[in-house]
């Protein structure tokens, strides 16, 4: 704890992989298709959605992903810091400035609820990217995503239909 009112969280893996993204102070861009043009979009994944699955199922025949998606929409960020740990020694800290007194004894749930001041990123953050000008960095995705059984279903209506034409064609 310091004197300014603020603390330092320290943050460790006990078991499990744990990632920590602390975004910069200033505030979220938020980017996203809606209205019309996000069903014109949509219209039109749906219309390649066949195509793309077809690339995909020859530039990775032996790899294929699970899903392939259209980005929808963005939340970006002038600047952040990331932690991502995976061996039991790995940690990383915070620093947690608040307009109201925080708990000596705290777990990371206590924090909601409680008015953030600042929070930055101390220690142990393997990729930091500050502020450049008005040059701004992804941080989340908003997907629609495609499986590749829509591709099946397609896959056996176009079967069936080559079918019936060849049954008639005899």
């Amino acid at each position: 704890m310091d004197v300014g009112g603020g603390i330092f969280v320290k943050l460790m893996k006990t078991t499990e992989t744990l990632s920590v993204l602390v975004p910069g102070q200033d505030d979220l861009v938020r980017r996203i298709c809606i209205g019309p043009r996000f069903q014109e979009l949509l219209w039109w994944f749906y219309a390649a959605e066949e195509q793309a699955w077809g690339y995909v199922e020859n530039a990775y025949p032996n790899n294929r992903p699970d899903s392939i998606f259209l980005v929808v929409g963005q939340t970006l960020s002038s600047e952040y810091a990331i932690c991502h740990q995976v061996n039991k020694s790995d940690s990383c800290e915070i620093s947690v400035k608040a307009n109201v007194a925080i708990p000596v004894v705290m777990e990371s749930h206590f924090l909601l609820g409680y008015e953030l001041e600042m929070v930055n990123a101390s220690n142990g953050f393997q990729q930091m990217t500050k502020k450049q000008g008005s040059q701004l960095h992804t941080l989340f995705l908003k997907v629609h995503e495609s499986a590749p059984i829509k591709m099946f279903r397609r896959t056996i209506k176009k079967l069936l239909l080559w079918y019936r034409l060849v049954r008639f064609s005899f």
